[in-house]
């Protein structure tokens, strides 16, 4: 749509990005940023994380739901609070609508 509305589909540089997409687009479908990390880091990471929710092998499933609802709940409030103190005024280096557009965003 922003190709269209900005006449951008002969565009060599967005081209050689839509391209390279499969190394960046990633992070973004990802609940959870883990960088670099081997899915076996992400699973020791995930497993300290829910045994500070204070679950262990004796907690009953409804228990074991409820703490990790509140695990991911708090998780996200903190991680939106994070990116809400990273918005700011964003300052274009040109008048160009589409940079001004972007740095809406």
């Amino acid at each position: 749509m922003m190709l269209d509305e900005f006449s951008f589909r002969d565009d060599t540089m967005l081209k050689n990005l839509y391209d390279l997409r499969k190394n960046w687009i990633p992070a973004f479908f990802k609940d959870d940023f883990c960088g670099v990390m081997a899915s076996t880091q992400r699973s020791e990471s995930m497993n300290k994380v829910v045994k500070n929710c204070h679950v262990d092998a004796n907690t009953p499933l409804h228990e074991f739901a409820k703490q990790m609802m509140k695990m991911i709940h708090e998780r996200k409030m903190k991680e939106a609070a994070e990116a809400l103190a990273c918005k700011g005024q964003k300052e274009t280096n040109t008048l160009y609508p589409f940079e001004i557009r972007v740095a809406r965003a």
